[in-house]
């Protein structure tokens, strides 16, 4: 305020836009001079300015939120698509499912190291040659099943698939198993029959 002290007139001041084109010391020598037409010019010039900049700002502002919610949208339609290829122009480079590290161990990992849970659920030896010649989806299947204890729903979620086809795998595991038991009860029947 102490620039403004020379002016004579203190009520000009006290509006924001004149107070900061008086702050130019060409327009405070104009005001001082009482050269009121060039300064009318300038104020006019610098008002345009400020009007101008204004609008751009907003524009601005404006589209960077019409541009956002543009994004936004996009995201909530198109859900990221981890086999999206990533790289050159062609598309030829790596999947984005690629670039993912994965730090936790994934649920085929641990029933491996878990493979021996299946098998000491039992002694029976019959039933451990059956568990073995199951397919490795329907072992895994079992597992997540009997040896974790997961309901059909909590395994098909882990699994990725539907909790029908959990069913349907499990159904058919426990129906090669059954069949097997029964090939082998039958030839033990025979073999002692044999021997008696």
């Amino acid at each position: 305020m102490t620039q403004f002290a020379q002016l004579p007139v203190g009520s000009l001041v006290r509006n924001p836009l004149l107070r900061c084109f008086l702050e130019e010391p060409e327009n405070q020598r104009l005001f001082c001079e009482g050269k009121r037409e060039e300064l009318e010019r300038r104020f006019a010039d610098y008002y345009f300015e400020m009007r101008f900049l204004s609008f751009v700002r907003k524009h601005i502002h404006f589209e960077a939120q019409h541009l956002l919610r543009k994004v936004r949208r996009k995201q909530i339609q198109e859900p990221l698509s981890l086999n999206q290829k990533v790289g050159d122009a062609e598309g030829t480079g790596r999947e984005t499912l690629d670039l993912i590290v994965d730090t936790t161990v994934s649920v085929e990992e641990k029933v491996i190291a878990q493979t021996s849970a299946l098998d000491d659920l039992t002694p029976h030896e019959g039933l451990h040659r059956a568990l073995q010649t199951l397919p490795h989806k329907q072992q895994l299947i079992l597992q997540l099943l009997f040896v974790e204890g997961l309901t059909e729903q909590e395994a098909a979620e882990i699994l990725g698939i539907s909790q029908q086809a959990i069913n349907k795998n499990k159904r058919k595991a426990l129906a090669m198993i059954r069949g097997q038991l029964e090939v082998k009860r039958g030839a033990g029947n025979n073999n002692l029959r044999e021997s008696g």
